[in-house]
């Protein structure tokens, strides 16, 4: 099984770059990882306004084809809830798995991104214990807001795993 992670911005090209990193693959050591980058790639400094874990806080992903209603639950490293979701630290039956999903927390951030700037963040990537499956083959998306300079300015950020066999 491998991840493919994408991160995509629906407006700010001339402003603010998106990428999404696996680094860490699905082992029996640890799960998947990604880390997921907004950077300033304009001249000028930007306010951007996320929610709590930037760039992405949706902790839900989808899957967007198929009968099933599969998910993937990732849990950000700076997580503040703990006891809400934890991330496991063994495998079961061959998987790793999250039996509940994170709240996500209405708290929006701001942070000043100067030129060549990023904010960064590492998610740790989860099978869903409702899955039929570990990991089940597809694609799983989610969306997210993200403004600039001033809330009125916005845009949908998505995040997206595709998992595939090999």
């Amino acid at each position: 099984m491998k991840i493919v992670p994408e991160l995509d911005l629906d407006g700010f090209s001339d402003e603010l770059k998106t990428t999404a990193t696996l680094i860490r693959e699905f082992t029996s050591q640890a799960p998947p990882a990604v880390r997921l980058t907004l950077t300033n790639i304009s001249s000028t400094q930007h306010e951007v306004f996320t929610g709590f874990t930037p760039p992405f806080s949706q902790y839900v992903l989808h899957q967007s084809s198929g009968a099933e209603e599969n998910m993937c639950i990732v849990v950000p490293s700076s997580y503040p809830r703990a006891d809400d979701v934890v991330v496991p630290t063994a495998m079961e039956e061959g998987c790793w798995t999250a039996e509940d999903i994170p709240s996500i927390l209405e708290t929006g951030m701001i942070k000043e991104l100067d030129s060549g700037e990023s904010i960064s963040e590492v998610y740790t990537v989860l099978n869903h214990s409702s899955n039929d499956s570990c990991y089940p083959v597809g694609k799983y998306t989610s969306l997210d807001q993200i403004a600039i300079d001033d809330q009125e300015n916005e845009s949908e950020i998505s995040f997206a795993i595709t998992v595939v066999e090999g």
